[in-house]
This record gives C-alpha cells, structure tokens and sequence, in this order.
C-alpha cells in the first residue's frame, strides 16, 4: 500500500533513458568526483596534513632514520656511503669500480699496461707505485691480508668482526676456515664463471708482490684482458668483453644483495634504526591514506550528495542533470530516501577505483599497497573497478538499461525530454 507521501514521479511515462546517455552521465560523475577529489587533496587537505606536528615529526623522522641507516650500510662497505650527500651511491658505480680493480690487478699480475684516460687522452701505462692501491694488491694494513674493496671488507672483516653476522655455513658447507671460497665461490658465485679467471696452475706460476692476499678470482684470463679493458675504457661492445661486464656485473650485484639481506637480518644495529623508520614511514603513510579516503568523501559527498539536494524535486546528479536524464523508481514513484540512500553507498564503492587516477599525478603509488596482506586500498580499488566494469554490462543485458547501482537502489532512469509517442 502506497504512503500517503509517496506520489507518481512525473516521468513515470516517458522513454527509459538511452544507453548512452547513461554512460556518459556515469563518467562526468566518475571524473567529476575525481577532479574534486584532487582538489581538495592537493589543495586543501595536504595542506593541513603536512602542518600537523605528528606529521612534521614522522616526515623528519623518516629523513633522519634513513640516513642513519645508509651510514650503517656505509659503515659495512657493502655500498658505498656518500659522506657529502649523505646517502648511499649507486651500486653501478661500485660494480664498476670492483671490475676496474679486476682488470688493473691482472694487468698488474702479468705486467702488462693499462689503459688511463689523463689530460683528455688516453695513455697506457703500467700498473705501478701508486697505481697498485687501485688494485685488489693493496699495501697492507696492520694484519688485512684481503684485497681491500667493498665485499672483500664486509665478507672477510665486517662480518667475522660481529657475532651476529659471524656465520659462514651455507647449504650444509662451513667455510669458517675458508673465507676466501665463501666470497668467491657461494657470493659472487664465480666458479660459475671459471673460465674468465686464471687457472690455479698459472697463478701459483706468477710472482709479485703480496700476491698472498688475492686468489685466482681476482685475475682475469689473459685471453680475455684486451677485450674487457676495452669495454671498460672505451665501452665497446665486443663479444668478449661486453659479455664478461654483464656476468661478473650481475654476480656482484647479486653478493651484494645477499650481505645485504643478511645486515637487514641480523645485525641488530640496523634491525633497530629499521624499525624506528618503519615506525615513522607508517604513521606518514597512515596520514596519507586518511586524507587521500577523506578527499574522496568529501568530493563524492559534495557532487553526489548535496548537489542533488540543491535541486527542489529531481534530486539529480551534474552528470544525469547535463545529459537530460532523470531517476525514478521501478514502480514509478518518485525516489524516497532508501532510494537515494542506497544509490549513493553503491556509488560511493564504486567510484573509490578514481583514487588510483590520483596517485598517476601524486606519484603516491605506495599509498595503495599499505596495508595488511591483501588488505589494502588497492585492493578497494580492484574490488570497485571490478563493480565499475559489472555496472556498465548491466546497462547493455538490462531491458531499463539500469547500472548496478540502480539495481540496489530499486530505481532506473528515464529521459527527461524522451516522450512515449502517442498512438
């Protein structure tokens, strides 16, 4: 039985709105509700984020406990620490400074010149005085008996100088007596490489100085020396050389990644100043995401909610109200307040999937994978994009063209200015 405030919408006969129209009234909606979105967020609300003390306090925090934790890494020479820009240097440059070393050492070792670039010319020179300290030949400090560059320094010194990190079995194998191999050979994995060094044979027949603080593995094949300083000096790109850049790049970068791995997970000092970041990373990136869901509802509140209420009777959206179309319900009363109610939630879902349009201009992206599991505004966002998709099917396999939402809603839209012909 009808309530006596329920009343026939005036557009009970005319034509249910064209497909089209519908569609194109969805989409000024959904980038409407965007525009504003980003807006407010950019505009209004970050504003007021960053000015908020607990935000100024984890934004510095994160700052401060980053650099505290590129000078730890720095302090175990597994990278590279840049005093002056206080932050770690790219690891291209470390690999290639350790190759440089490579190629100078075997220069050194079979007596033969390497290729300098001084006074804007190239010179070849023998590897000699001073030149030697750019070799894994390095005069000796107190008792270092290794070759002085990044991984020799953690693997070798840093690691078996801390009990936490002072482990060198691996995959069953104890290499505690036999540093040198757990580098080489389960590191940098060069036995996979073994033809690119000198035989054990040929080393043990080169004589020079402190030769006892290098292995095999720091001597390069001479059959392939010309070819890989070349590359290394010229950049060409000859089979040989370019090959043996790209393989003994990669193993670099890969025992850089395991000491990595093993200070994020043992050594205490960098566990703690971990954790103090990750604390204020979370507490940044929590802020971001309230504002970011709190600009949405506000924009989607605004375009969706009140704007309609601005209207007396038709109650319409910007998107419906430029394309002439109108809501009605299914009985062709006039929409009550459930209608809109639960026109508005289903619509207030369904639009969440334009907050990943925001973060293509924020650059925000890691906003969107926080969380807990699965649990995360990404997966909102796929969730409303999947019903975004199921919406817009509904309106092609409808007879009343309706959209999810109108489905929940018990409502369908009909052309304000389409009339039923008169027959």
């Amino acid at each position: 039985m009808m309530s006596n405030q329920e009343e026939y919408s005036i557009y009970k006969n005319n034509l249910t709105a064209k497909k089209s129209k519908i569609i194109y009234a969805c989409l000024v909606d959904y980038f409407l509700t965007f525009i504003l979105t980003f807006i407010l967020y950019v505009g209004v609300l970050t504003p007021i984020n960053v000015a908020l003390p607990i935000t100024k306090t984890n934004i510095d925090g994160i700052y401060k406990s980053q650099e505290v934790l590129n000078q730890i890494v720095g302090s175990t020479r597994i990278q590279t620490y840049d005093e002056e820009n206080n932050n770690l240097v790219d690891i291209e440059d470390d690999i290639n400074k350790y190759l440089i070393s490579l190629a100078k050492t075997s220069c050194y070792a079979y007596n033969k010149e390497y290729i300098y670039f001084e006074n804007n010319e190239y010179i070849s020179k023998p590897v000699e005085g001073e030149k030697i300290s750019e070799t894994f030949v390095n005069v000796k400090q107190g008792d270092v008996l290794y070759p002085n560059d990044n991984l020799s320094y953690f693997f070798l010194e840093f690691k078996s100088s801390h009990e936490e990190l002072n482990s060198y079995e691996i995959n069953g194998k104890d290499y505690s007596n036999n540093k040198k191999d757990y580098l080489y050979l389960e590191m940098l994995d060069f036995d996979s490489y073994d033809s690119y060094f000198i035989s054990q044979d040929e080393f043990n027949a080169l004589d020079f100085v402190n030769k006892e603080n290098i292995t095999r593995y720091n001597i390069l094949n001479e059959t392939y020396l010309d070819d890989f300083i070349n590359r290394l000096v010229y950049g060409e790109n000859n089979t040989n050389g370019s090959q043996i850049y790209s393989d003994l790049s990669l193993c670099y970068q890969n025992a850089a990644n395991k000491g990595v791995e093993q200070i994020e997970n043992n050594y205490e000092v960098y566990i703690q100043a971990s954790n103090q970041f990750i604390g204020y990373y979370n507490g940044y990136t929590i802020s971001l995401i309230v504002v970011q869901i709190l600009s949405f509802v506000l924009a989607f509140s605004i375009l969706n909610i009140l704007v309609p209420l601005c209207w007396k009777k038709k109650k319409t959206s910007l998107g419906c109200f430029f394309f002439k179309i109108v809501l009605i319900r299914n009985d062709n009363y006039s929409p009550g307040f459930i209608n809109y109610l639960g026109l508005s939630l289903s619509k207030l879902i369904m639009y969440f999937s334009s907050v990943i349009i925001m973060q293509l201009f924020t650059g925000q992206f890691f906003v969107l994978t926080y969380g807990i599991s699965s649990l995360n505004m990404f997966s909102f966002v796929i969730f409303s994009f999947v019903l975004d998709i199921i919406s817009l099917i509904l309106v092609f396999i409808l007879k009343d063209h309706q959209l999810l939402s109108n489905l929940i809603s018990n409502t369908i839209f009909k052309g304000k200015e389409d009339y039923a012909s008169i027959k």
